[in-house]
C-alpha cells in the first residue's frame, strides 16, 4: 500500500543522505525476495533500482485499473564487487541454487543468477566523464559511492528511484529547494525532466536526448517541445546530432519508444518539433502529413512503411539496414510499399510467392498497414489471391515470352478479381 504524498517521510540517512521517502509494498519475484534476505544476512543493504519503481508508482498514481507486474527488476548495494561477489558465493547462496557472474565488474555489475533468472546487481557509483576525450556513452572514469550520489548519475528523475526491499521504502534522493523528491513529483504529475543540468546529463550519454522524448511519449499524449523549460530545449537543440551515437542505439531507442507511446502521431510529432528526425533517419524523409490513422498501432513495420510511404521502396531497404534496422522491419516494409504501389505484370506472380512465405505477424502488419493508409481494399485483394496460371499452359511459347505473357494474364486475373480476405 502506498502512502499519499502527503504522509512522505522526509528522512536521513548513512552520512547524513538526504531523502523524502514513502512506505510501499511493490510485489517482487521470489527470487528477489531471497537476495535480499541473504544480503541482510551478511548486515549488506539490497535496492531494487530504476525502472520497476517508476513503473510501480506511475500504475500507483494513475493506472489503478491496470494491474501491475514487474519486469527486468535492477539491483543496487553499498557493497563494492568483491563483497557481492562474497555474499553470492556463499554456502548460503549455494545453497538457495544462486550462481554468481561478473558482468561489468569494471563498472560494479556482478549478476545473481537463480532459477533461470539474472539479476543484475550493481554498487552503488559516482561517474565522470570527459568533456574533451569521452565518447559520449561510457563514462571514462567510475567510483563506488553512495546511493544520494548513485541518484545523480541517473538520467531523469523518474528513473533515479531507490526501493529498499527490507524496510519497504520507495526514496528520492533528488530534492528540489523546499525538500520535496523531484522523482516522486514528476511521476505523479507526469514530467519528464533531467536529473540536474540538461546540458551535463546529455553531454555524458547523447541518447538521453531520445530516451527523454520516449519517456514523455510513454506517459503523455502531447508533443513534448510544449512542456520543457527553455534549459531543457536548449541543450536538446545543442546535442540533437547526437554525435558518437551508434545507429544501432538510436534505432533501438526509437523503437522502443514507438512500441509503447500513448500516440503515435505526437510521438513522431514530437521529434519532429526537437528537429530529430533528420538525426533518426539521415537520408530520409519522412511524411508525416495525416498522422491521425497511426494512433492505436504500435507496429513498428506498418508506422515505417506509411511514413515512408513516397520513398522508393528499394531505397527506403537500403537506407534502414544501413541505420541497423533488423532485415524483417526493412525488407517488410520495401515489401509493403512495393504491394501498395508498384504491383504490375512484371513482378506480380513474384510478389504474390514471395507473399506466400510471410509469417502470420508479417502479414498482421501488411493488414495494419492497409487499415492506417485507406488502402486495406488493395491489402486484402492481395492476401486473398491465388495464382491461377501454370508454367505448363504456355509452353507454346518461348524464353522470356512464357514469363512475360504468365505475368500479363494473371496481372488480370488479379485486378479484375475480388477479395475474400478475412
Amino acid at each position: 500500500m502506498l502512502e499519499t504524498a502527503k504522509n512522505m517521510n522526509f528522512k536521513n540517512w548513512l552520512l547524513s543522505e538526504e531523502y523524502q521517502s514513502v512506505n510501499a509494498e511493490i510485489p517482487m519475484p521470489d527470487e528477489v525476495h531471497i537476495l535480499s534476505s541473504l544480503f541482510k544476512n551478511f548486515g549488506a543493504k539490497l535496492y531494487a533500482v530504476g525502472g520497476a519503481i517508476r513503473d510501480y508508482l506511475y500504475h500507483t498514481f494513475h493506472q489503478k485499473h491496470i494491474p501491475y507486474n514487474p519486469k527486468d527488476i535492477d539491483l543496487a548495494t553499498d557493497q563494492t564487487p568483491e563483497q557481492v561477489t562474497r555474499i553470492l558465493s556463499s554456502p548460503e547462496a549455494v545453497k538457495n541454487g544462486i550462481k554468481v557472474f561478473p558482468k561489468g565488474e569494471s563498472f560494479g555489475v556482478i549478476s545473481a543468477v537463480m532459477n533461470g533468472k539474472e539479476f543484475e546487481i550493481a554498487t552503488f557509483r559516482t561517474e565522470f566523464y570527459d568533456a574533451l576525450t569521452g565518447d559520449g556513452r561510457r563514462p571514462d572514469q567510475v567510483s563506488f559511492s553512495t546511493a544520494k550520489e548513485d541518484a545523480k548519475r541517473r538520467d531523469l528523475n523518474i528513473n533515479a528511484l531507490f526501493y529498499d526491499l527490507g524496510d519497504k521504502e520507495i526514496r528520492d534522493y533528488n530534492l528540489d529547494d523546499s525538500g520535496q523528491g523531484r522523482g516522486l513529483q514528476d511521476i505523479r504529475n507526469k514530467h519528464v525532466r533531467t536529473v540536474g543540468d540538461p546540458f551535463e546529463r546529455f553531454r555524458e550519454d547523447k541518447l538521453r536526448v531520445l530516451r527523454l522524448v520516449r519517456f514523455f511519449s510513454r506517459f503523455n499524449n502531447d508533443i513534448i517541445t510544449k512542456h520543457l523549460d527553455a534549459r531543457t530545449l536548449s541543450a536538446v537543440d545543442n546535442f540533437k546530432d547526437l554525435k558518437g551515437v551508434s545507429p544501432e542505439r538510436i534505432a533501438n531507442e526509437f523503437l522502443s519508444g514507438l512500441s509503447k507511446c500513448l500516440s503515435v502521431k505526437n510521438y513522431l510529432l514530437s521529434f519532429k518539433s526537437l528537429d530529430l528526425l533528420k538525426t533518426v533517419f539521415p537520408g530520409l524523409t519522412p511524411n508525416l502529413s495525416n498522422l491521425e490513422p497511426l494512433d492505436g498501432f504500435n507496429d513498428p513495420i506498418a508506422i515505417l512503411s506509411y511514413i515512408f510511404r513516397d520513398t522508393d521502396p528499394k531505397v527506403l531497404r537500403d537506407r534502414l539496414n544501413k541505420l541497423t534496422y533488423s532485415n524483417t522491419i526493412s525488407d517488410t516494409t520495401s515489401f509493403i510499399l512495393n504491394v501498395a504501389n508498384n504491383i504490375n505484370s512484371q513482378n506480380i506472380i513474384r510478389m504474390l510467392r514471395m507473399r506466400d512465405n510471410l509469417s502470420d505477424g508479417l502479414k498482421k502488419s501488411l493488414i495494419n498497414f492497409g487499415k492506417i493508409s485507406g488502402k486495406i481494399n488493395e491489402i486484402n485483394r492481395f492476401l486473398s489471391h491465388r495464382i491461377v496460371t501454370n508454367s505448363d499452359d504456355y509452353m507454346h511459347l518461348k524464353g522470356k515470352e512464357i514469363s512475360q505473357k504468365m505475368g500479363e494474364d494473371e496481372y488480370e486475373n488479379y485486378i479484375s478479381g475480388q477479395s475474400d480476405y478475412q
